[in-house]
């Protein structure tokens, strides 16, 4: 079983397809912060890895990279993802 864990503890288990952003009741993990996207990034299960892809209009940020958006990712345990900005 795959999770994220936030710096303030919060731990929030990953579905096969799991959607972040601003929305609250649209996506699987709400990021109520300005600079995140209503829709910002999805987070995947593609055999055998997990992959994130960036679908915001202010970037996502894997290890201190931002990534091309509309383009999958793959995932290592202990990856540091940023949404909106890298702060």
């Amino acid at each position: 079983m795959a999770y994220l864990a936030a710096f303030q503890g919060k731990v929030s288990y990953l579905s096969s397809l799991h959607t972040i952003g601003r929305l609250p009741n649209g996506v699987d993990l709400c990021v109520s912060r300005p600079e995140v996207s209503r829709y910002h990034a999805t987070i995947k299960w593609l055999p055998p890895h997990w992959c994130i892809r960036d679908i915001s209009l202010n970037g996502t940020w894997l290890n201190q990279k931002k990534i091309t958006k509309n383009k999958d990712y793959r995932l290592k345990v202990g990856d540091l993802i940023h949404f909106g900005s890298i702060n």
